[in-house]
């Protein structure tokens, strides 16, 4: 090191003035520990105060409005960002009036009245075997008969649990012969 950056670094290792700054530093992260715990305290007790009355405390609201305005010049001076030191070195910041607040009405809705159900619709007539035409969206769709049944043409098959040795001759000779009638 240069003996000129040397005596630079020691004048300001001595600077008065920035060990002071350190203790305003230090009583200033004390001041906002606490008012942190204040500014919640203050919070909770506006919220109830609503919830039950309807309204804010013109008071309460002031007050929150210096403190946050306080915490505010508070981490200015300590981030280095201003040179003005906060209440109590100073005085404590202005409040600007705000309009109270109230809490919005809530409409009540009156109950309805128990009206009778409608009656289901007749239901749709059902067409059997023939082709009807049932128009849904303007595109025509062919109905009951175009739907297959799979238990009308052949009885339900018995398991091969529940067949008897005959009847499984009987359907093997007739699986051949539809494999016969196939080929042809």
């Amino acid at each position: 090191m240069s003996n000129e950056n040397q005596n630079q670094w020691q004048t300001n290792l001595l600077n008065v003035n920035v060990w002071l700054r350190l203790v305003f530093m230090l009583f200033a992260f004390i001041c906002l520990w606490i008012a942190r715990i204040i500014l919640g305290v203050v919070v909770i007790l506006q919220f109830l105060l609503v919830l039950i009355a309807g309204h804010d405390n013109d008071n309460l609201r002031n007050f929150g409005q210096g403190l946050s305005k306080w915490v505010h010049q508070c981490l200015l001076f300590v981030t280095f960002n201003s040179e003005e030191k906060p209440f109590p070195f100073n005085e404590w910041p202005t409040v600007e009036p705000t309009e109270p607040y109230q809490a919005p009405e809530v409409e009540s809705k009156p109950e309805p009245q128990s009206q009778p159900e409608p009656a289901p619709a007749d239901p749709e007539p059902t067409y059997e075997g023939g082709e009807a035409e049932v128009e849904l969206d303007d595109e025509p769709v062919a109905a009951a008969g175009d739907v297959p049944s799979f238990t009308e043409d052949k009885p339900a098959k018995p398991s091969p649990e529940q067949q008897s040795p005959e009847q499984e001759g009987s359907e093997q000779q007739g699986s051949n012969q539809e494999g016969s009638t196939e080929k042809r």
